[in-house]
Parts: C-alpha cells; structure tokens; sequence
C-alpha cells in the first residue's frame, strides 16, 4: 500500500485489461499472447494489507483455432455499470456476470468481408467469487505463491461460452456489432435474410431463477396447447442459433428470447451496438459518423 493509502497493484509492462469483480478483488487479463499459449484470469485483492502480487490465477479454456487461425485480441469486461441516480432498481451484484472475449482472425480468408470470429465466456460473479474465498480460507494471509487453479476445477461447470457471428457489410469489411450486457443478461444480433434488412435480438440471460421461471413457463404451454409469441422464449436453441452455445461450455442454466426487429429499408443505416438495460435493450444505428439514432425494447 501507498504512503497516500491507496493499493498499487504491479500489472508489470505488459498491455492489460481488468474489471472490478466487487469491492474486494480485481481480475487482470492480458490482451495479447503468443499463439497456443495458456493464458487466465488473474485475481488480485483491493484489501489495504494484500500483496501487490495476484492472490491466484484462474485458468481458461483453450480457443480451438483452425488452420490459418490465431487469437488477435483478449479482453475482459462486465455486465455491472454505475447504478442509475434516478433508478428505482438496482441489479443485483451477485447476479451479475465477467464477460471474456477471444477475437481470432483468419489469415486464409483476410481481406473479405468477415476475417475474423469472436468468443464470448459468460462467467457468473458467483462462480468467480466462490472460487476466489476457498483460495483465501486456504491462505488468508497471502503468503505462498499465487495458486494456478485449473479451468477443470472452478469454471467448466460454472459457466457458459457463446460463439458470436460475425456479418459482413457492404460498406465496411470485418463489420461487428458491439454487444453490452448487464446484469445477467447478453445480448446477441442474427439476420434472417442474405441482404441484412431482417434482424433479431436474442437475449441470453443466465439468471438460474429466471431460467427455471422459462422452463415452467414452457411446460405450462405445452400441457394446455397455447403456444404465446409474446414470451419470445427460445425452445429449441441449437435449432435457432446453430453452433453458437459451445456445447463444452455449458455449464449453467440459460434461458433464451427473441426480439424480431422491424424491416430495415436498404437506405437504413447499420446496426453499431445493442445495450442491454435493468428494463430491456437499445439498439443503436449509425453509418460512422457522428450522427447515430437509438430505439429501445422492453424485455
């Protein structure tokens, strides 16, 4: 700790990316590494009296990378942001995910429209935190060495891996639509024509008590004969979204929903983000520019 009471923590020289687990801890990932090699989690504490070295390190599971393939980019994020001054509701920390990202790029098919695909690892706070308190109880007061715990003993049953598509765009080669979660919700964008002007949102959410809540809700339906659109519940999620659940990487209750998008007119402009929110999601067009336009879905 600092003379001015702040904790430093050595990342050492190295480019970085980190999130804020909770108050406690912090979780360091490096955003490049050589290809095939291991890479994980590192877990450091925000506690004034911790080391300035990781408490211990979570491993991750590999990326399998097809010939011509190579990992390009890592990062680490979270669906917690800064709670709303006017928010009536707040979510719930403990529902709350760390999203880890792969970007993995095809030299073989470089320079066409869609070069490169992306991962995405839905990791609970839950399932990070359960993990990091047993390596604590084992050592409270930090003195060994950092623990390497293998992917195969906290995070293969605890998490969920997404395979995200990728679409070309006329006007943009390598195009990608930024995804932002909240609380235990992800979203992810598809297109239902070859001309990109039918979309759907499906939303992911790895809330075991909503996902429970959806399998009720579907079993209710099919004992009385009703089928409803209005719950947009995915029954049959490898039929809608092919090869996109890593079927390794399952480990959690999900429930799936899907929003269709009105028609865009060929002059409309692209899709940039889609934000999930405490009420629902925001999609947001733009061609680039400054000028962007948000229409927002309530879930």
């Amino acid at each position: 700790m600092s003379a001015t009471g702040k904790q430093r923590i050595d990342l050492g020289a190295t480019d970085q990316t980190f999130v804020e687990l909770d108050d406690a801890f912090i979780l360091v990932l490096p955003r490049h590494s050589d290809s095939g090699s291991e890479h994980h989690l590192s877990v450091y504490s925000l506690t004034p009296s911790a080391s300035s070295h990781p408490l211990c390190f979570l491993e991750l599971p590999p990326v399998t990378l097809s010939q011509g393939e190579r990992l390009v980019d890592h990062i680490v994020g979270t669906s917690r942001h800064p709670a709303a001054p006017e928010g009536h509701f707040q979510v719930d920390p403990s529902m709350s995910m760390v999203v880890v990202a792969h970007y993995i790029e095809s030299e073989e098919t470089w320079p066409t429209p869609n070069p490169y695909r992306i991962t995405q690892l839905l990791i609970p706070c839950a399932t990070l935190l359960n993990q990091i308190r047993l390596v604590v109880d084992l050592d409270p007061a930090s003195f060994g060495p950092p623990v390497l715990v293998p992917w195969q003993g906290w995070g293969l049953h605890g998490s969920l891996r997404l395979l995200m598509p990728v679409y070309p765009h006329p006007d943009e080669l390598g195009y990608s639509i930024s995804m932002v979660p909240y609380g235990s919700r992800m979203p992810l964008v598809t297109f239902d024509d070859p001309g990109y002007t039918r979309a759907s949102v499906y939303v992911f959410d790895i809330n075991p008590l909503t996902a429970r809540h959806a399998r009720l809700a579907l079993a209710a339906q099919s004992e009385s004969g009703a089928r409803t659109t209005a719950t947009a519940i995915v029954e049959d999620v490898e039929a809608a979204l092919p090869g996109v659940v890593d079927p390794d990487i399952k480990g959690i209750p999900f429930v799936v929903y899907r929003f269709e998008l009105p028609p865009q007119r060929p002059d409309w402009p692209m899709i940039r983000a889609v934000r999930m929110s405490m009420t629902g999601f925001t999609v947001t067009y733009g061609n680039g520019g400054p000028e962007v336009n948000d229409e927002s879905w309530t879930v």
